[in-house]
């Protein structure tokens, strides 16, 4: 009787959700660590990361982006402008309104360290022959998924 083993794509599909959650909660873990260290809320940082990324960037659209009251944006802006990570700049269309930009000190406080110092112990304990095998395949499977995205 034989007993070849055959992989399936639910059995990737598994093994690579496995993997993902295991590197994702060391992310999430990190990111906490980061917003805890530089004393910053998640919806502070969020802020900072909106008005990295937008431009001419109103505390209207803060509020619908984050989902918020535009009492508790204007609070959010406030602590921030307070502590120099952004500033209000009067929209010359509408004076009644300003537009948010990130600071060079709120600009810093967006790079979240990346330890990948985690990552390579996990594969330090690997064979080379292990090593080599799981790049290919990841190098395979990355030039798959690149080329199905751009279809």
């Amino acid at each position: 009787m034989s007993t070849e083993f055959h992989v399936n794509p639910d059995m990737i599909v598994q093994l690579y959700n496995e993997i993902s959650k295991h590197f994702s909660s060391q992310r999430v873990r990190r990111l906490a660590e980061h917003l805890r260290k530089n004393d910053l809320s998640l919806n502070q940082f969020s802020v900072l990361n909106i008005v990295n990324h937008e431009s001419e960037c109103s505390s209207i659209h803060l509020a619908n982006m984050l989902k918020l009251k535009a009492a508790s944006i204007t609070y959010i802006i406030d602590l921030l402008v307070k502590r120099g990570l952004v500033d209000r700049v009067e929209n010359p269309e509408d004076r009644r309104s300003h537009f948010i930009n990130l600071t060079e000190e709120g600009r810093k406080l967006l790079v979240v360290p990346e330890d990948t110092a985690d990552l390579i112990q996990s594969f330090e304990a690997l064979e080379q022959d292990d090593l080599d095998m799981l790049y290919l395949s990841l190098r395979v499977l990355k030039n798959r998924i690149i080329r199905n995205d751009k279809k």
